[in-house]
């Protein structure tokens, strides 16, 4: 398996093909949804190792947001 970098990132379901995407109208709901090249499907990725090992904070690439209790 490959190693994950900090970095934006399009998050695939492999099954269905469709974007992780944060829902424009509310800027809350994640959705998944058909790719296309816009900002609500890019996700931010941080390693949080002050928490530990192989723990992640997710953020909408757009708005910087995470969401609820996504760093739980």
């Amino acid at each position: 398996m490959t190693e994950l970098s900090e970095g934006v990132y399009r998050i695939v379901n492999v099954g269905t093909g469709h974007v992780l995407a944060l829902d424009s109208t509310d800027q809350v709901t994640v959705v998944g949804e058909p790719g296309v090249e816009d900002g609500w499907q890019h996700w931010l990725l941080s390693s949080a190792p002050e928490i530990g090992d192989g723990i992640w904070f997710i953020a909408n690439g757009l708005t910087g947001t995470t969401a609820p209790n996504a760093n739980r």
